[in-house]
């Protein structure tokens, strides 16, 4: 099979698993929000500061070094399982050992007890990486999509059990470390490769030295990515945090799943085509457009019902996270964009790029963690927007150099997209203006329903490309 039906057939399942998962864990969180308080969900939120930086150590790069390689061995693969177990268990000590220290930090006794359980997970986190690292590599989506399902039904059910029967906060702990247990356990029954090949010193350099940017970099991004939640756990409380956590978990829904997807496609599928100029500049075009077509739609389309989205889904107990909602979606729209171009740095080896790029990126972003401290939480997420866009233009200069696609090519690729999602998304909302007397879920059924409508009525009226690409493909592989 060749490298563009690969990605073609990697696409279709890696859609189906991430749509499919992310849709029930939103579903799962919506139940839970409605039995679960905000200041629960912000306990969560601090421990999870703590996850994904020590998770972003686990990783070490090396995920990215093998698909990088191209011609990956067994060896490779036991040296990055038996090196990723050893930090993992080094981390958790860390975590166990420091969590009194770190409640009292953040003023909230039940944080020690939260962290040293719901830190496990990082101890089982290799054998899930391992195996996933290896799929990707072989572009084989379909046996992930059906273990993901399988642990989240699983593992889900467990979550709602507890919380049903007031087990509180612990029940989102439970369902997280329940759901790592029952992806290992799954991935490892499907799969034929056990690690009996030993740890390599050679093959831990080699991949060491592409793979150890790529770690800092990302570590960088960790920490950049998690300071909001730090700030507002430490200047605020547990009460807006969790606030917080919700607004950014349904703004980053849509961006999430697509990044998801063409992340895990488009970097073994560019790698591919790195011998091949014209046909990686050609594939990088088509990705950029045809996801941010669907980025800057969902993402604008939730900002213009965010009101009558929050009530609905899970109550007015949350109304106050309908503004951070909207925010969260402004910068969130370009998170898939920020993916896309970095993975053409990593593509051509240029990890040392990535890293110098996430330092000058995130010490520009020092002062929005101050604006946050002394003028409110909007400010803090207003900052974040500004600190967005300018990083995609710093991204994209890169792009530029290695593959001859610069920058203004890559804005007149989205104009279309994002003049038809203003659009579309100014009517959404006046749509729902109109409709204000009715009750929230008929509210949201009428936007909806009405930027369907818009969506393809513009786009087949003026003819968009990318709109006629992603329906051509939907139509093709559900024939």
């Amino acid at each position: 099979m060749d490298i563009k039906k690969k990605a073609f057939k990697g696409i279709y399942w890696n859609s189906i698993d991430t749509i499919t998962n992310y849709g029930f864990q939103f579903v799962l969180h919506i139940v839970l929000a409605r039995l679960l308080l905000p200041s629960e969900y912000g306990l969560i939120g601090m421990v999870g500061i703590f996850i994904a930086i020590a998770s972003a150590f686990v990783d070490g790069g090396f995920g990215q070094a093998i698909i990088h390689k191209r011609n990956a061995t067994d060896l490779d693969y036991s040296t990055v399982l038996y090196f990723s177990l050893s930090v993992s268990i080094c981390f958790y000590l860390i975590l166990f050992f420091s969590a009194d220290l770190i409640a009292v930090f953040f003023s909230e006794p039940m944080l020690a007890a939260l962290l040293r359980v719901i830190a496990l997970q990082l101890i089982i986190s290799p054998f899930v990486e391992i195996q996933r690292i290896r799929l990707i590599c072989r572009i084989d989506f379909k046996t992930q999509a059906l273990v993901a399902f399988l642990s989240n039904i699983i593992a889900g059910s467990i979550g709602l059990l507890l919380a049903y029967n007031g087990y509180g906060v612990w029940s989102l702990v439970i369902w997280k470390l329940a759901e790592q247990v029952t992806f290992a356990v799954t991935i490892w029954m499907y799969s034929r490769w056990l690690p009996f090949y030993g740890f390599s010193y050679q093959s831990f350099k080699e991949l060491f030295r592409f793979g150890s940017k790529l770690f800092l970099g990302s570590l960088v991004e960790t920490i950049y990515r998690e300071i909001n939640k730090f700030v507002i756990a430490k200047f605020y409380s547990p009460t807006q945090l969790g606030y917080f956590t919700r607004a950014e978990q349904f703004g980053n829904l849509p961006a999430t799943i697509l990044t998801g997807i063409i992340s895990k496609v488009s970097f073994p599928t560019f790698v591919g085509l790195r011998d091949d100029s014209v046909g990686l500049k050609k594939a990088f075009s088509r990705i950029i457009r045809s996801t941010m077509f669907i980025s800057f739609l969902g993402m604008f389309t939730v900002i213009a019902v965010a009101n009558p989205l929050v009530n609905t889904l899970i109550g007015s107990n949350w109304s106050q996270s309908v503004l951070y909602l909207q925010i969260v979606c402004l910068y969130g729209a370009l998170y898939p964009l920020h993916s896309i171009n970095l993975n053409i740095l990593k593509v051509f080896g240029r990890s040392d790029l990535v890293l110098k790029l996430e330092l000058i990126k995130r010490m520009a972003a020092i002062p929005i963690v101050f604006v946050g401290i002394y003028c409110g939480i909007i400010w803090l997420l207003i900052g974040t927007v500004v600190h967005s866009v300018t990083c995609y233009f710093i991204n994209s200069y890169w792009s530029r150099k290695l593959i001859d696609y610069t920058i203004r090519q890559q804005l007149l690729d989205l104009l279309p997209s994002f003049i038809l999602a203003t659009i579309v998304s100014l009517c959404t909302y006046i749509v729902g203006v109109l409709f204000v007397s009715l009750q929230p879920f008929w509210i949201l059924l009428i936007q909806l329903s009405s930027t369907f409508l818009f969506v393809v009525i513009l786009s087949e009226v003026f003819k968009l490309q990318d709109y006629a690409f992603i329906k051509n493909l939907v139509l093709r592989k559900s024939k």
